[in-house]
């Protein structure tokens, strides 16, 4: 089976913040991306389809990030 890059970042991103989240944290755009080697912006556009499709939640303000929508 063939997944396209973006496919593939989105599952990354959605590993990453599973990890993160049985820590009971968050992470920003910025540590996405620094984590995975994308550019920031990349990391915004596809954390914005995940988060319209309801398989990420997004929090604004000093402890904003992004966290999963759903259980692991």
């Amino acid at each position: 089976m063939k997944l396209t890059a973006n496919e593939e970042y989105g599952v990354r991103c959605l590993v990453r913040l599973a990890y993160a989240g049985y820590s009971g944290g968050s992470l920003t755009i910025p540590e996405i991306s620094l984590a995975e080697g994308v550019s920031p912006a990349y990391a915004a556009k596809i954390l914005r389809v995940l988060r319209k499709g309801g398989f990420v939640k997004a929090a604004r303000g000093k402890e904003g990030g992004y966290t999963l929508g759903r259980p692991a």
